[in-house]
């Protein structure tokens, strides 16, 4: 027996070796198929975090573009404001204009209507002296007076 000791201790001491060195051969294993998914997370996080800061970019951007067309509405708003204004005081001024314009129209009528009632007075007493002048022109004629030659043309 005590010659078997040694001899079972070494075999045992062997037997645990090997185990130990697949277990530290499958460990080493394990430790890299690790250390190659921690780099490959890394690289991701890494390329996530880049994108991150992009979107945080255009966000901080478009903001800034969102405050900026804000003031740009202001700004038009004001604009519109005041043009829609300058519109209605110039269709008040357009109105009175017209109502102006139709005045006078107007009077142009009435006007024109008592001139042609003028004219149409003075050819009527025109005539009236036209009728006198020939029952005048006959009635001298008949008497023997003489006649003037502007007389005679009429």
């Amino acid at each position: 027996m005590p010659s078997a000791l040694p001899a079972l201790i070494a075999n045992t001491i062997a037997e645990a070796m090997t185990q130990n060195r697949r277990v530290d051969g499958a460990a080493t294993a394990q430790a890299a198929f690790y250390v190659d998914r921690l780099h490959e997370t890394e690289l991701e996080l890494r390329t996530e975090r880049a994108n991150a800061a992009q979107l945080q970019a255009a966000l901080s951007q478009s903001r800034q573009r969102a405050v900026e067309q804000e003031h740009e509405v202001e700004k038009l708003r004001g604009i519109v404001a005041a043009q829609s204004e300058a519109i209605s005081k110039l269709t008040a001024e357009v109105s009175d204009l017209r109502k102006f314009g139709l005045v006078a129209i107007d009077d142009a009528r009435g006007e024109t209507r008592t001139w042609r009632e003028r004219v149409a007075y003075l050819e009527s007493q025109r005539q009236l002296d036209s009728q006198l002048l020939e029952t005048f022109r006959q009635k001298a004629c008949r008497s023997g007076a003489d006649i003037s030659e502007i007389l005679k043309k009429t």
